[in-house]
């Protein structure tokens, strides 16, 4: 394990863990440890990967504490504190999901994957509250999207971007062009990796109530498919179901490939989180065709992510076509 190959963030987060167990003396840096520091740190992908699957932090942060409460102490100024070989083996298993992601940089999210595997309390703990290795898969695909981790400061990569998008909208507010403001709201919803659920609601508001003042029905499109992932966010799955209803009739109307191959992707996410894992196939794959006729190269990668977690979900990962491989891989 080579420390220099994680990102900044990663480093902190193991730097914590190790000054969380000397704290209370502990004689070595468990992976109860180790969760508390990553879950601990308030401005990584970790809190709007809580968010996309509804978990709340202290349903996993107050279990950690009375799992660290009953680990016992030893007192001595000669006691070295050291990492207990599980906690190694996982910092190990990150690399590997580093690895696997094509990702230069083990960066904490892929901590977060390792410890979802782990045997013992720590990863029975983090799977009790939903933070399964299939589930964390899924709500990456979501928040960081084709985005890897190629520095080690990932984070800081994302801000002036982010900082863009929301220019771009109060530039357009000021012109007043409704079109200009339809694309510079979609610019931003685009550019932010974790945007405020609340926020990203208002925005599909105002591209619903563009769409219906100018009759534009594409910008209506992107309005409720702004909502619906809002209303996922919320936890309000009948109102979801409600907006994906709404884009299928608006996709039907425009009959444009693009907006039907990201229809037919959001009916597959739909069957897939009721579980209707032969229904989700038979949608990814008429995704796929529609969307290598609209030649949509973000549809095009979103097919593959679907289809992985499908068979991750279904324990048969072994079974992903070399085609998708080979677009996950590049």
């Amino acid at each position: 394990m080579d420390i220099n190959t994680f990102t900044q963030k990663a480093q902190q987060a193991v730097l914590a863990a190790r000054e969380g167990a000397s704290g209370r003396n502990h004689q070595q840096v468990t992976l109860a440890h180790l969760a508390e520091a990553l879950f601990g740190q308030p401005d990584t992908i970790i809190l709007p990967l809580l968010a996309r699957l509804e978990v709340d932090r202290s349903d996993i942060t107050g279990p950690l504490r009375r799992l660290l409460e009953g680990v016992p102490q030893v007192f001595g100024a000669a006691v070295e504190v050291g990492f207990s070989p599980d906690t190694i083996k996982v910092l190990e298993a990150a690399e590997a999901e580093k690895s696997s992601m094509k990702d230069t940089y083990v960066s904490v999210e892929h901590i977060l994957l390792a410890l979802a595997v782990a045997d013992g309390e720590t990863g029975d703990l983090l799977r009790a509250a939903g933070l399964t290795k299939a589930a964390i898969l899924g709500a990456l695909a979501e928040v960081r999207g084709a985005q890897r981790v190629t520095s080690q400061t990932p984070e800081d990569t994302l801000a002036p971007l982010e900082q863009f998008g929301r220019d771009l909208v109060e530039a357009a507010r000021q012109v007043g062009d409704p079109q200009a403001l339809h694309e510079a709201l979609f610019i931003k919803l685009a550019l932010e990796i974790d945007p405020h659920t609340e926020d990203r609601l208002a925005d599909g508001d105002e591209l619903m109530r563009l769409g219906e003042s100018s009759g534009n029905r594409e910008t209506q499109v992107y309005g409720t498919f702004f909502r619906r992932m809002s209303f996922l966010e919320l936890g309000q799955l009948a109102r979801a179901d409600q907006e994906l209803e709404s884009l299928i009739v608006l996709a039907e109307e425009i009959r444009r490939p693009l907006w039907l191959a990201w229809t037919a992707l959001s009916r597959a996410g739909h069957a897939l989180l009721h579980g209707r894992f032969t229904e989700t196939e038979e949608w990814t794959a008429r995704a796929e065709t529609l969307a290598e006729r609209a030649q949509d190269p973000t549809a095009e990668l979103f097919i593959p992510m679907q289809e992985m977690l499908r068979l991750e979900m279904l324990g048969r990962l072994n079974e992903l076509d070399q085609r998708h491989r080979t677009r996950l891989e590049d």
